[in-house]
């Protein structure tokens, strides 16, 4: 407490709501950043200056005469303290709740690469209105996830990039094995399978 005395007592301009809200407000950042210890200070800080304004023109002396010795009053300014830490405490669990809610979890995929640009892709995608066609490729086809089978319904290595960027790389592998199976895609060149390129953006 002397040392809050000190220097409250050499800069009296820091007395004043602003500032009482900009170090709670601060406290508010140290708590989301795990910095518990030092956020109940910064509110231990922040309420000295709300109690001195509370007290008048001399409350610089009379917040520290009542609470720096033992006695109800510092009994009081602690428990406040506590109060309103505990607060800011269970506030930012549920702000860190909303931000985990509406963060994607960041999914490993992989992306396909051809070593010449110009090799040309050929995408066979199975019609299911005509009766002659495999019913095995169709199976085969239906098996996959329908964001997979859009792409590959585009016909571009772009597509199927972009669905391959939002399915996880063990699901992925397989999804080109099953491709595989059944001819659905075929790229005349080396086929260059990187789990760590993000997929093109337009």
């Amino acid at each position: 407490m002397s040392d809050s005395y000190d220097y409250i007592s050499k800069n009296l301009s820091i007395v004043s709501e602003k500032k009482a809200d900009q170090i709670l407000g601060h406290a508010f950042t140290l708590q989301l950043d795990g910095k518990g210890a030092m956020s109940r200070q910064y509110v231990h800080q922040s309420l000295i200056l709300t109690y001195i304004m509370q007290m008048g023109p001399s409350g610089v002396r009379l917040f520290f005469d009542r609470v720096a010795s033992p006695g109800r009053a510092q009994e009081m300014f602690n428990n406040d303290v506590n109060s309103r830490y505990n607060h800011i405490v269970e506030r930012c669990k549920v702000i860190k709740g909303e931000r985990e809610q509406y963060t994607e979890p960041e999914v490993e995929s992989i992306q396909l690469q051809c070593d010449d640009p110009n090799a040309p892709i050929r995408i066979s995608v199975p019609d299911e209105s005509n009766p002659e066609e495999d019913q095995e490729r169709i199976k085969l086809f239906k098996s996959m996830p329908t964001v997979f089978q859009e792409a590959l319904k585009e016909g571009t290595l772009e597509a199927v990039n972009k669905a391959l960027a939002t399915i996880p790389g063990p699901e992925a592998e397989q999804l080109l094995g099953i491709c595989g199976q059944g001819d659905f895609l075929v790229i005349d060149g080396e086929i260059v399978v990187d789990p760590n390129e993000e997929p093109s953006k337009q």
